[in-house]
């Protein structure tokens, strides 16, 4: 299982267009089978940049996997959310 905590921007690419490259990658993490869930921090809270990028939940998707807005989550519910998954996987697998 992978948490992914993240605003969806790239500090460093790989060298090609940043939205490609997340897009494969994500696809081969589903090719692999790994459970994913992605938290979102991607935040715009100022004039000066109002665009969202979306990043984040299209990953979520490519994956397969569960996606949650970091807004509104306490530790509490990340611990939870993390845990459910932690259980509803051991049942897949037994």
């Amino acid at each position: 299982m992978m948490v992914l905590v993240s605003d969806g921007r790239a500090n460093v690419g790989m060298g090609g267009k940043i939205k490609d490259e997340l897009m494969e990658i994500s696809e081969r993490t589903k090719q692999l089978g790994v459970h994913t869930i992605v938290i979102d921090t991607e935040v715009v809270d100022s004039s000066f940049m109002e665009m969202r990028l979306g990043y984040c939940r299209e990953i979520a998707e490519m994956t397969g996997g569960k996606y949650y807005p970091i807004s509104g989550l306490s530790s509490e519910a990340l611990y939870s959310i993390v845990d459910e998954e932690q259980k509803l996987l051991l049942e897949a697998n037994t």
